[in-house]
């Protein structure tokens, strides 16, 4: 099969077998764009690759996912997934202030923390540090509620068994948590500041109890083997050994395919031309607002018979690099494939606005 590519994007495309047991093909077809304040993200002049395996932040030692391979099939939704730092406002110290996306609709605010631990001693028991003033805090699931034996997070902080607690060290508590209500007084990270005296309780009192379970809160992406994704999977059992197998399970979810943290999961699929606002996740802007390119991308296929068919690809993962100010935005079509050889592959890229974007 021959792939007639003249756009930007990178392109893959692989056979599968849906759950019909029909023969298909996945194209998927990625762009790279670079981040323009107030302004529509362009083409990069060095585009990212497909990715065939997910690469993790550290590969010689258990953590979080980096970037998620490229290679689903399928994927029910879009995938909102983004990588950053988050940067207290002002530049200057602060024991905790505010972050988040948004992307059309879809949002998400987390509240941050500098480091703090909880502690024992034998007249007041456990009790939990205030948070150091910090300036910057990676928003890595490291940093999130979890630890060792926690299958939502293996790789966070603050999950242990009270059993086995050591009495004599500190224990540190996870530095991003879910962002409660707060005081309507308190609109901007500005403000909330200057009502740290009432709000830290609040704000991050999400973590009160050592040893107590607490909300995964996070951008990034979900690795296969973390619940809640690994669930989706399935069941592979012996009936499945027996009956299915090399087939995916019959409770196989589709979403499964979907890496994004539950929050960033669109009901649906993004057109392409949402606006973006990055909020403490980047050094020099508050909120970092731009707008994805509104590009619209179709692929088609010749057989060898001289039969052609075509169809659009659907934004299924919109991936954010806040650090390094660039998005990539993929789009997967999956085709029937016939008993007469695919002879090519075609792929088409076009502006959303030729056909009703948004201005």
């Amino acid at each position: 099969m021959i792939i007639m590519n003249k756009t930007p994007l990178t392109t893959i495309a692989f056979p599968i077998v849906d759950d019909d047991g029909d023969l298909m093909l996945t194209v998927v077809a990625k762009g790279t764009f670079d981040i323009v304040p107030g302004d529509l993200a362009r083409f990069s002049a060095q585009p990212s690759p497909i990715r065939i395996t997910p690469v993790r932040w550290d590969m010689k030692n258990p953590s979080s996912v980096r970037y998620e391979d490229d290679l689903a099939p399928f994927k029910p939704s879009t995938d909102v997934i983004v990588n950053a730092t988050a940067y207290a406002p002002g530049g200057k110290p602060l024991p905790l202030w505010r972050a988040g996306v948004r992307v059309g609709a879809l949002q998400k605010r987390v509240t941050v923390t500098g480091p703090r631990a909880w502690v024992h001693t034998p007249l007041l028991g456990w009790s939990l540090t205030e948070p150091v003033a910090v300036r910057q805090v990676p928003l890595r699931y490291e940093l999130a509620f979890g630890g060792e034996g926690f299958e939502e997070n293996p790789v966070g902080k603050g999950y242990l068994d009270p059993a086995k607690i050591d009495k004599s060290k500190a224990i540190p508590a996870p530095q991003i948590l879910p962002t409660p209500p707060l005081h309507a007084a308190l609109r901007s990270n500005a403000e909330l500041e200057r009502g740290l005296g009432g709000e830290v309780g609040r704000a991050a009192g999400a973590v009160k109890s050592v040893g107590g379970a607490y909300p995964v809160e996070g951008f990034g992406a979900i690795a296969k083997p973390w619940q809640p994704r690994r669930a989706r999977a399935g069941t592979f059992d012996e009936t499945w050994a027996a009956q299915e197998k090399p087939s995916l399970p019959a409770d196989f979810d589709m979403s499964y395919w979907n890496a994004a943290h539950p929050d960033l999961c669109v009901d649906g699929f993004l057109r392409g031309d949402e606006r973006v606002t990055l909020t403490a996740m980047h050094p020099e802007h508050e909120s970092l607002l731009f707008r994805l390119p509104g590009q619209l991308v179709a692929v088609g296929l010749v057989h060898g018979s001289g039969f052609r068919h075509g169809a659009p690809a659907r934004l299924d993962t919109v991936f954010i690099d806040a650090d390094a100010m660039r998005v990539e935005l993929t789009w997967r079509a999956t085709m029937p494939l016939f008993k007469v050889a695919v002879k090519s592959l075609h792929i088409a890229i076009g502006s959303l606005q030729s056909v009703g974007g948004a201005s």
